[in-house]
């Protein structure tokens, strides 16, 4: 269903990364989602090198020799290896400048670097609210794989965020605040859409990139996107962007999207009170 490297195909990729542009991403991470509409955006050739996270495959040495934080996403350009997926969308727009994804004006670079700041900052919010409404089914699967992923993966805060999911140690109140956390940034983020297309006015730009992948997770858990009108009105033009088609919708597989349609109306019915839909 995920897509995955072979051995053989990963000492090939070692050597074929000194030169061009890459990408190692997961088809359901957020952020990896984020980068690929960047460089669809953008128009760029780029290499594809899928890391399936679901067979822990950023726990192998072979990955961790490229990102020693087994995370993903990560773009290695001639050689050069970028983290972090917000570092990684305005890298790839300084090396790259057209088109533009950023203003020209100072006002406006520091406008977008704070709503990009924000959406970097409900990160940690948004993987345990995916975790705890979306992963549940994965529990099992993770705590079997648990002790071997716990002792070849060198990244101490992940393996620990894995053994709380695995042995279902996410709190109400945890939730709870995370949900709050949201909805607090969102009231936020809505004000700048206030009578204008996207975030920075008539062009679109790396703060929408940054969010929308946010919201469309978000959405998929059944999040009240509702009670934010000029967010939503911004997320519907988000979805028909061919960025938003190609570099997310298209990984998403059809058999998991229609099961989190069920479990997004059960989340709206069980969780209301939780979600603020009262």
């Amino acid at each position: 269903m995920f897509k995955t490297v072979s051995s053989r195909g990963q000492i090939q990729i070692k050597n074929d990364i000194k030169n061009g542009l890459h990408l190692f991403h997961f088809d359901f991470s957020n952020c990896s989602q984020r980068v690929r509409i960047c460089l669809i955006e953008k128009g760029m050739d780029w290499n594809s090198h899928p890391v399936n996270l679901l067979l822990n495959e950023h726990s192998t040495d072979w990955f961790q020799s490229i990102n020693p934080k087994g995370l993903v996403p990560v773009l290695v350009h001639d050689g050069s290896v970028v983290t972090e997926s917000v570092e990684i969308i305005r890298y790839i727009d300084r090396m790259y400048p057209s088109p533009g994804l950023q203003p020209e004006g100072i006002s406006d670079n520091r406008e977008m670097d704070e709503i990009i700041a924000l959406a970097d900052s409900v990160q940690s919010q948004i993987k345990l609210l995916t975790h705890y409404f979306l992963a549940k089914p994965q529990r099992l699967l993770v705590k079997r794989s648990l002790k071997k992923f716990s002792d070849n993966h060198n990244n101490s805060d992940l393996v620990a965020f894995k053994k709380r999911f695995a042995n279902n140690e996410f709190t109400v109140d945890e939730v709870r605040d995370c949900i709050d956390k949201m909805h607090k940034v969102i009231r936020i983020i809505d004000t700048y859409l206030i009578k204008q297309t996207w975030f920075l006015g008539d062009e679109f730009s790396l703060a929408d990139i940054a969010w929308m992948v946010n919201i469309h997770r978000l959405d998929l858990m059944g999040f009240p996107l509702s009670r934010y009108s000029n967010l939503g009105l911004w997320y519907q033009q988000c979805k028909k962007r061919e960025s938003f088609q190609q570099g997310l919708v298209d990984y998403e597989p059809a058999l998991i999207m229609f099961l989190f349609k069920i479990n997004k109306y059960i989340n709206r019915s069980k969780h209301k009170k939780m979600f603020g839909f009262e």
